[in-house]
């Protein structure tokens, strides 16, 4: 199921297994809610250093394509798991990455950017980049 078959290419090894899952995931071979294997096991099947495993994994948590429970294992994401916000007229969106303390205050993977809203008589409000979708009405 989860083999990479022949690669064949000059793609790092790590963004060759992100492409894959992205596109098990996008065309529903891995629906919502989906575990996937541990890294060791992903390692196996895909002849990958765990390091190898872990950068790929990361890289599509920061795309919001999956969600790490911790003592639970990864898994791709659900749409419940996202946050919905409405913008208001003058409102603006910026990413950017977080400093430590808004890392760890929302709890944050590394490598994965906030979303800073501000305008329209508010201070700023920031969100996790890989769990809020962004609405706006015209």
């Amino acid at each position: 199921m989860y083999s990479c078959g022949v690669r064949g290419t000059d793609i790092p090894l790590y963004r060759w297994i992100a492409d894959d899952f992205r596109r098990r995931i996008t065309t529903g071979e891995l629906p919502p809610g989906t575990q996937l294997p541990s890294e060791p096991e992903l390692g196996k099947r895909y002849a990958a250093a765990r390091e190898t495993v872990r950068s790929a994994m990361r890289l599509l948590r920061a795309e919001g394509l999956l969600v790490m429970r911790r003592g639970y294992g990864t898994f791709v994401r659900q749409d419940s798991d996202r946050q919905a916000v409405q913008l208001v007229p003058g409102e603006r969106v910026i990413t950017r990455m977080p400093t430590p303390d808004e890392r760890r205050d929302l709890d944050l993977e590394d490598g994965v950017p906030v979303l800073e809203v501000t305008g329209a008589g508010n201070g700023g409000r920031l969100y996790a980049g890989d769990r809020t979708v962004m609405t706006c009405d015209r």
